[in-house]
């Protein structure tokens, strides 16, 4: 497993309570399948209450699905993101499995989760939480 994905996790708690902010699926020319999934996530090893975003892109996507209906979202990542790591494959479930699945197939059968060859991420650092931009403070 990519080291900095593993510190990500541990960085972010998993993600648990992130902030599910964008999925982007983009076919590139030679028809390959990307996956690019923008969190907002509280940072638990700073001080303070700090958030950053992170992106998390997934190449060579196998298998993706992700399904809402107008009764229910998956914004917040209340059980936050599970990540297996399998001979070449790399799956990511957004957290409908309470437990952390144990194969591909369990991962394959959630409505919300990603299987691909290749995983990376990056992170923008940012001072507040999230919502605390237009917070007025009365004195």
């Amino acid at each position: 497993m990519n080291s900095t994905i593993e510190q990500l996790f541990e960085r972010f708690s998993k993600f648990e309570d992130g902030l599910l902010q964008a999925i982007s699926l983009v076919y590139d020319d030679s028809g390959e399948r990307h996956l690019e999934v923008v969190i907002r996530a509280r940072d638990w090893q700073s001080s303070g209450d700090t958030w950053a975003t992170i992106r998390l892109r997934l190449r060579r996507v196998e298998s993706f699905s992700f399904q809402e209906d107008s009764r229910t979202t998956m914004q917040v990542l209340s059980n936050g993101l599970h990540l297996l790591r399998l001979g070449e494959r790399v799956a990511v479930e957004f957290g409908t499995l309470v437990d952390p699945p144990q194969s591909l197939q369990e991962i394959s059968e959630s409505p919300h989760h990603a299987i691909a060859l290749e995983i990376d991420a990056s992170l923008e650092e940012l001072s507040r939480p999230p919502g605390a931009e237009g917070a007025k403070v009365n004195a």
